[in-house]
């Protein structure tokens, strides 16, 4: 396809004026553009990474959305937002039916020929100017956590109000001492300060069992088991992290 044919197709992706709005196909944009997306195959996971990112790093732009699960999206996890991609997909043909963009029940694939400096520059630019009408403010977003580099020390209370938890939450939405789905912290599994910036060091845990663990009650091992130091009725020797969510959490305990 060819570039000029993209500009028109991104030029035609509309957003409702109704007071909630659903910006889901100008955030896929963004994510095209910034990680250079094009003429490559693309797994919706990752697009939905990105979304679900966005949308539970900026509360004042999802509870705007008119999908409960972007309202609510601290309480989901990257799955959730799978549908809603796809639905975000469908919106985007249905705007620009002949353009670069097309995609499968989980992938997605945009074809151009010839991409230049000047290419990503236009797209960007379209990409602001389109954000900026649907939400009234410029797009200055990025999901590293760069606020984080300083920080050297395991201060859970403070951790639990920075963006780490939210990257925490992304597979994990609920305790996984109780089971229990409400007001979710995290806790560390390594001590190990080079881990302190990693979301994969953490689990999600309720506010009891987050008080427990605060005051040195249990802690996890590497293998996902609890470690029980003090005895507690809200603790018990079969309570651990599940195989599921120990995959990506190979760590090292100190």
């Amino acid at each position: 396809m060819k570039k000029d044919v993209w500009i028109k197709e991104i030029m035609s992706l509309r957003v409702s004026n109704l007071s909630q709005k659903d910006i889901t196909k100008i955030l896929i944009l963004f994510y095209l553009i910034e990680y250079k997306k094009f003429n490559t195959i693309i797994n919706i996971k990752d697009i939905a990474k990105y979304i679900y990112e966005f949308y539970i790093d900026n509360p004042n732009i999802s509870k705007h959305n008119p999908n409960s699960v972007i309202r609510n999206i601290n309480k989901y996890n990257i799955e959730d937002v799978f549908q809603i991609v796809r639905i975000a997909l469908y919106d985007w043909k249905t705007d620009y039916s002949d353009g670069c963009l097309s995609f499968t029940e989980n992938e997605v694939f945009v074809e151009i020929d010839n991409i230049d400096d000047r290419f990503y520059a236009t797209s960007i630019l379209i990409a602001k100017m389109l954000y900026k009408k649907a939400t009234m403010d410029d797009f200055n977003y990025s999901p590293n956590l760069f606020e984080l580099n300083q920080i050297n020390s395991y201060n859970l209370d403070y951790l639990n109000n920075t963006r780490l938890k939210n990257r925490v939450l992304e597979d994990m939405d609920y305790c996984c001492c109780c089971d229990n789905t409400e007001k979710l912290f995290i806790v560390n599994i390594s001590d190990n300060n080079d881990m302190i910036n990693n979301p994969y060091n953490y689990v999600t845990v309720c506010y009891e069992h987050y008080k427990l663990f605060c005051e040195k009650y249990y802690r996890f091992e590497s293998n996902g088991q609890i470690k029980i130091f003090k005895e507690h009725p809200l603790l018990n020797s079969n309570m651990h992290i599940s195989q599921k969510i120990m995959k990506n959490r190979k760590i090292e305990v100190e």
